[in-house]
């Protein structure tokens, strides 16, 4: 690239006079030109892209539509990037916005507003939608948070590509007075002018006069403070004024929150200037420059998640490609393979296991989801797989792992499988991740066309109308008021359904009743049939209430969704409140386990056994101190052996009487079970989690 446009973009503000400068010194061979969009999208450079696709248009350059793909992610705003996406040139445009969406990155309203342009492309050209377009538009209805803006571009998505189902999202979602003829027209009518605002030329997007913007943090000088009048600095022996004030002022229009320091030196530097409250907003083409390698340690936890969750799936793995795993990268090395299991991106799925080492070997510590993702091109192997986690979950009775294997099968190609594992999970899981399960299994039935009445909406449901409420004050209050609202609204969801079968049967019993007798007198013309006017009274009225339904399945899913955040942030409140509590007498201590357990010891003369442990059980050991493992152990020993002295202390638990209780210490407890052939080896806990383990078992 020309070293005078590198200049220009560092030292020039972002109005009509840059982007005309720049013009001035483009190449004319349009292969050339190419080359330099394409070097910086390999970049991530957003202002040189910008620019430089901008100065071209201006002349009416050839922008091929290859650079979208990732150069999608560049552009600052819906209105910059569609026109982009609009009077690009080359026959798979639709394809290349779509695999920019799937790439990850992309603001929401971006996403919407491109998924609109996709629409308006191919029926303009007569061109099928690229696959999974309409699935993924329904997807990201669900979940990319909308504004009304947002809204109104899926609205003209439906209505531009008569996807009714979407539609119905979006209105269950954000209920409207008026009718539905009324909305699809608006969105429709929002389209035609979004459309015609994109067939503007791309320089009309960017100022006349540079716009200064300084949201988001405090500006910092990017030049010294200095006097008018003042010697200058550069020792020319003049005023200020009158050698270097022109240029310092126009350095200091390009000031940042870093002092001393321009947006193109900042950019120049991400790592060195990287701050964790800096990183919680850098734009998803920064991230994408940052070399993990160069970042403080105590930053790349954060930056490795930030790029999860921006759905910046392939950066992530690159990220990691890069450092490399250890132990304490394997939460946020686990979250990476259930959002790429979550995508279907198997081979991002397989760069990890191999980076881990896993690739042939024991696969116990990864997501099932990416378990069964790395066997879905293999029919015999996926189904030995779903087995082996599902014998596992039953034999270690672990609630999570069939949370774990419902969202497996959800991201599978067997979704309607997935439904129904899903829905066994539901009454198991905890409540918050009970209402995501949800939310993913109302999302899997758009997908197979189904309709948003989920039946196990109601489990979960009864399950927060059963959360006892203890206490008093604002935030128990809350609590009981949200879980008034979606008593009522479950209600009010019950009553409509009733009607709607009652209305369904009236109606298939009137059409099915015989026709009346034909008119014989064509003297007289025949007036309308009173029966078919109550017919189609009667299949109105049935559309409405199955509009209304849908309306108020969505409200219940919300308010379930604030019932759930309700009550995690009042659990929170209470951890909180417990650990600047007093802390609990020892005598108390011991009268609450003394209340989950039987009474009486287990009779200590016992035959010698072998020990059979969990999977996983040495990572548990290494979560205490070595002294408590090591006791453990030492107890495992002598229980197995038949000591009696060991047996001395060791009681049964009064819900699981089958389920033994031993002292490790003062403040851990071993469980375990006896066996004919072995000690059976539960689990090894902190006094003060027995009871929630308990409810586990």
């Amino acid at each position: 690239m020309h070293p005078k446009i590198r200049e220009i973009i560092d030292t020039s503000q972002y109005c009509h006079a840059t982007i005309r400068e720049i013009a001035a010194f483009l190449p004319e061979d349009d292969a050339e030109y190419d080359e330099w969009l394409a070097e910086a999208v390999r970049r991530h450079d957003q202002l040189e892209f910008l620019y430089l696709v901008a100065a071209g248009m201006l002349h009416e350059r050839p922008v091929n539509s290859r650079h979208l793909a990732r150069g999608l992610q560049l552009l600052p705003n819906c209105e910059t990037a569609c026109c982009i996406a609009w009077q690009a040139r080359g026959d798979d445009v639709p394809e290349q916005l779509f695999d920019a969406l799937l790439h990850g990155g992309v603001h929401p309203r971006i996403y919407a507003a491109t998924l609109l342009i996709i629409a308006y492309w191919c029926k303009e050209r007569g061109r099928d939608l690229p696959d999974g377009f309409k699935e993924d538009a329904r997807v990201s209805a669900h979940t990319k948070g909308f504004d009304d803006v947002t809204v109104g571009f899926f609205l003209a998505i439906g209505a531009e590509t008569g996807d009714e189902r979407l539609i119905d999202i979006i209105l269950q979602s954000h209920p409207r007075k008026e009718s539905r003829e009324r909305v699809v027209a608006a969105g429709a009518g929002i389209g035609k002018a979004f459309l015609e605002d994109c067939r503007a030329p791309l320089i009309e997007k960017f100022p006349e006069i540079p716009v200064l913007k300084r949201a988001g943090f405090t500006v910092r000088r990017s030049v010294e403070h200095i006097g008018r009048n003042d010697a200058c600095p550069c020792a020319s022996g003049r005023k200020y004024k009158r050698c270097c004030f022109e240029k310092d002022n126009k350095r200091l229009q390009l000031s940042t929150d870093v002092a001393g320091k321009t947006y193109a030196e900042v950019q120049a530097e991400l790592e060195e200037h990287m701050t964790l409250e800096r990183l919680k907003k850098t734009h998803p083409h920064e991230l994408a420059r940052i070399d993990p390698e160069k970042l403080d340690e105590d930053l790349l936890l954060p930056f490795l998640q930030r790029l999860l969750d921006l759905a910046m799936l392939e950066e992530a793995v690159i990220a990691f490609e890069k450092v490399g795993f250890e132990e304490d990268r394997d939460d946020v090395w686990q979250s990476a393979i259930f959002l790429i299991a979550r995508e279907g991106r198997k081979d991002l799925a397989e760069r990890l296991m191999t980076l881990r080492g896993e690739i042939a070997g024991d696969w116990d510590a990864i997501h099932p989801a990416g378990r069964l993702l790395l066997t879905r091109d293999d029919p015999a192997g996926f189904l030995k797989k779903l087995e082996e986690l599902s014998m596992f979950a039953l034999e270690e009775n672990l609630p999570e792992m069939v949370v774990s294997v419902g969202f497996g099968l959800l991201y599978s190609p067997l979704r309607a499988l997935g439904v129904l594992v899903a829905r066994s999970a539901l009454p198991v899981a905890s409540k918050q991740e009970a209402v995501v399960l949800l939310d993913e299994i109302l999302i899997a039935r758009d997908q197979l066309d189904l309709s948003s009445d989920e039946p196990f909406s109601d489990v979960l449901d009864k399950r927060f109308a059963e959360e006892g409420v203890a206490g008093g004050g604002k935030d128990t209050e809350a609590l009981r008021l949200a879980r008034q609202k979606l008593e009522a609204k479950a209600g009010e969801v019950r009553q409509m359904k009733h009607a709607l079968e009652q209305l369904k049967g009236e109606l298939e019993r009137r059409e099915k009743a015989p026709p009346a007798k034909k008119v014989t007198d064509i003297s007289t013309p025949p007036a309308a049939s009173g029966d078919e006017k109550a017919l189609k009274e009667l299949r109105d009225k049935l559309g409405a209430l199955k509009t209304d339904l849908k309306e108020r399945h969505a409200e219940r899913a919300e308010l379930r969704r604030e019932l759930s955040k309700t009550l995690s942030d009042l659990e929170s409140l209470r951890e909180t409140a417990a650990k600047t509590a007093i802390p609990e007498s020892p005598a108390a201590a011991a009268d609450a386990e003394d209340r989950l357990l039987l009474a009486g010891d287990v009779d200590g003369s016992q035959p010698m056994r072998v020990i059979e442990f969990p999977k996983k059980f040495q990572q548990t050991l290494e979560k205490f101190p070595r002294q408590v493992g090591r006791g453990a152990m030492a107890l495992l020993g002598r229980l197995a052996g038949g000591e009696p002295a060991a047996f001395v202390g060791v009681v049964r638990l009064k819900d699981c009487p089958d389920t033994l209780r031993a002292r490790v210490g003062i403040d851990h407890r071993l469980l375990f079970r006896l066996q004919p052939d072995c000690v059976q080896v539960v689990d090894l806990i902190n006094r003060r989690d027995l009871e929630k383990r308990i409810k586990t078992l």
